[in-house]
């Protein structure tokens, strides 16, 4: 078994001698748990670390600083050995401004330049001007240009430049004194060289150039501007002329076409006998409207005139319109209406036979009688005017009739004519618009026009833009770091041990007793305050065990194992032996392994009897275990059974009633009974030990004991029936863990080992 006395929490600390613990009257037993509750929480809230998220990445980084830092300083390393390898490369950058596009002279796209005079127009021609920078022709016709000029070419790059440099080693010939190199090879190295990128939202293009030569990057990039305008240039003009040609043959064509069309119009005019006006109508046509109006007209005239005639026979005498508005009518009417007053005032003197009488009475008569004759003649002048209306109606009626017949013979002839007569005005405009186009092209094409100009002109670079060294430094400490962190997150992701506070809680689902800080190598005790705050963590994981017995019935025998060895447990039962002496309990510590005992060693006894004789001896265990078995140590209430000598078969003497009889006897005589067993790894006493026990605590060591391992051990016990209490996380690095853990109680000395 790994000695685990290397660790100062694995010895029991020393007692100054003379030392007793607190007398039991001084404080009531519960006002102490209660106050160890207190401290053991108010130790969580200040010990638990943040898990999962940010947090925990970091606290897993903090463990590993040292190695994070060594790979950022490789990392750095690496990128200025690649800095001082790589040849310097100067680029020069010109600016290009492509203005929109004129208007086509011959409108053959009116249509399409309304859509793209909008702000998807840049949208969409931008990348193709940038691709026509980038082609192949347009780099030949710059190489070619600088060839003439008698300019070298640019040359090809080297990776080993710098190397050879430092090494004085002489610089292979370039591809612009190399006269086989490969025409192909030379523009894919040129245009794998050149970058053309919008400014934005802008119609400007940069066009950068790299070259190990600064006066050839600015060369061939002043070259390739100057050419992409004039092929911009040459582009548009031919484009100008081939319209002029193709419309001058169209026009040809379309002129031949109208005077065919229109000779066939007139041919058939003639020999149909068809007579147009000047407004192309025909006669016939203009005849039919003229009898329509005509018509329309005399029908109104009749009904006007048929109407005054019903008025005047249908009226009383003298009531007619006609009668009211002739003038005679009216003064026989005014005559008659004056006499007829007259009478009536002779009517009051006179009788009828009066001749004056008589007289009025006749010239009434008289006046009567022209009254009638002159309303007959205004009736009959009313019926002469409705009968002639009438038959011009009638006659009119008759004539359009006749048009009509006319027009509808002629309309089978004017169906063709028409069909001419449509063609000859389609070939007309077309004639006419194709003419005004052949115009403008002709006028367009004399011109050498471009919409392309040179903002910037590409300067020959002073210094090299890349390697660059405190980049490329920056981005490999960078890289390195990132590297870093993946493998080390990734390792820690796949470590399966239980690790941090709450795993316990995690993983195995079990409560959490404690957690038991690793302290220091230095061999200190008590003495120190890390060590007295190992030991607080001992007393809240007995506070734990104590307030545990809330669920369930008190706990009298507790048996603590591990998976494997060297994990603490040992050192865990010590201590918490320690932690319920020091509230005034009886307490038995039993070691249970009898293959390889350590107790007497912590506790400084001769392991010369002890467990092994008890289980072996052959007199009945009924009322006293031998005082010679039982060791009282230097913590008054602290009582150990060793293992004894090591027997030949330890698991044989676990069966015997013996062992129960044991157990039963001790109850009666100590409050609490802790037995140390062995690792269940291999070795079934732990689970023998369980049975016989009120329940089992298991001890697993951070960063070393399994998930697996602890789950496999946890479900033996349930499958024997035998109550987990919990289980202690020891030998956990508060540092590494990266939790704030703070001694929040350093500035209060712990006193008395019964104090809590």
């Amino acid at each position: 078994m790994k000695n685990d006395s290397s660790y100062p929490h694995n010895r029991l600390p020393s007692r100054v001698p003379g030392d007793q613990p607190a007398a039991p009257h001084r404080h009531d037993l519960l006002s102490r748990m209660i106050e160890a509750k207190a401290t053991a929480r108010a130790y969580e809230l200040i010990e638990e670390p943040a898990r999962g998220g940010v947090l925990e990445y970091w606290r897993i980084l903090r463990g590993h600083k040292t190695r994070l830092l060594l790979l950022a300083g490789l990392g750095m390393l690496l990128g200025c050995l690649i800095s001082i390898s790589q040849t310097p490369v100067f680029q020069a950058h010109t600016s290009l401004e492509i203005e929109e596009l004129a208007p086509d002279p011959s409108n053959m796209k009116a249509s399409e330049r309304a859509s793209d005079s909008g702000p998807s127009s840049a949208v969409t021609d931008m990348p193709t001007q940038i691709k026509i920078l980038q082609s192949e022709s347009l780099i030949e016709r710059a190489l070619a240009k600088l060839k003439e000029k008698g300019e070298a070419l640019p040359p090809e790059k080297h990776g080993s430049s710098g190397w050879r440099k430092l090494l004085h080693l002489p610089q292979p010939a370039s591809a612009e004194h190399d006269k086989s190199a490969d025409h192909n090879a030379l523009v894919a190295s040129v245009r794998a060289n050149l970058n053309v990128r919008a400014d934005g939202q802008t119609r400007i293009l940069d066009v950068a150039y790299d070259s190990t030569d600064r006066k050839h990057a600015a060369d061939f990039a002043n070259a390739l501007a100057n050419e992409f305008i004039e092929q911009n240039i040459e582009t548009r003009w031919n484009l100008s002329q081939r319209t002029a040609e193709w419309l001058s043959h169209e026009l040809e064509e379309m002129r031949i076409k109208l005077e065919r069309s229109e000779n066939a119009l007139q041919d058939y005019a003639t020999k149909s006998g068809l007579m147009f006006t000047s407004d192309k109508s025909s006669v016939s046509d203009d005849k039919l409207r003229q009898l329509q109006a005509a018509l329309a007209s005399a029908q109104m005239d009749r009904i006007a005139k048929q109407s005054r005639y019903e008025i005047a026979t249908a009226s009383a005498a003298g009531t007619s319109p006609d009668m009211l508005d002739d003038p005679a009518a009216r003064e026989y009417q005014s005559k008659i209406t004056d006499l007829m007053r007259h009478r009536a005032e002779m009517a009051t003197m006179y009788t009828p036979d009066y001749a004056k009488v008589k007289q009025v009475d006749a010239q009434i008569a008289s006046l009567r009688t022209a009254l009638d004759t002159e309303r007959r003649a205004v009736t009959d002048h009313a019926k002469n005017e409705y009968d002639e209306a009438a038959r011009r109606e009638k006659l009119l009626a008759a004539n359009y009739a006749t048009q009509a017949r006319l027009i509808n013979h002629e309309a089978e002839k004017a169906i063709q004519y028409n069909i001419l007569r449509r063609e000859v005005d389609s070939n007309q405009q077309l004639y006419d618009a194709m003419l005004q186009r052949t115009k403008l092209v002709s006028a367009a094409s004399a011109l050498r026009t471009t919409n392309v100009r040179i903002l910037d002109v590409a300067n020959a670079p002073r210094s090299p833009y890349k390697p660059k060294l405190a980049v490329n430094a920056v981005l490999g400490s960078i890289t390195g770091l990132q590297f870093g962190i993946v493998l080390i997150v990734g390792r820690e992701r796949a470590n399966r041990t239980l690790q941090e506070r709450g795993d316990v809680n995690t993983y195995l689902e079990l409560p959490e007793l404690g957690v038991i800080p690793m302290a220091s190598r230095n061999g200190g005790l008590r003495g120190s305050s890390e060590d007295s705050l190992v030991a607080e963590h001992f007393r809240a994981a007995l506070t734990s065990i104590l307030f545990s017995a809330r669920r369930g019935a008190q706990a009298q025998v507790l048996v603590l194992t591990s998976w494997s060895p060297g994990e603490g447990k040992s050192t865990t039962t010590s201590n918490l032996g320690l932690a319920l002496a020091e509230i005034g309990r009886r307490v038995l510590i039993i070691d249970g392994d009898m293959r390889r005992p350590r107790l007497h060693k912590v506790f400084d006894f001769e392991n010369n009897i002890g467990l092994a004789d008890l289980l072996a001896g052959t007199e009945p265990i009924v009322t006293q275990v031998p005082q010679a078995a039982i060791r009282k140590t230097a913590i008054p209430g602290l009582s150990v059974i060793t293992s004894g000598p090591i027997p030949s078969n330890p698991t044989s003497l676990l069966y015997s009633q013996r062992l129960k009889d044991l157990l039963q006897l001790l109850r009666k005589n100590y409050d609490t009974i802790l037995i140390d067993t062995p690792p269940m790894q291999t070795i079934t006493d732990a689970r023998l030990f369980g049975a016989m026990a009120d329940a089992v605590i298991l001890v697993v060591r951070a960063s070393s004991t399994s998930r697996d391992a602890a789950r496999a051990a946890k479900q033996r016990f349930i499958d024997d029936g035998t109550t987990v209490l919990g289980a202690i996380l020891n030998c956990w690095n508060p540092q590494y863990s990266g939790s704030r853990y703070e001694y929040a109680y350093s500035s209060r000395k712990l006193g008395a080992p019964g104090e809590i």
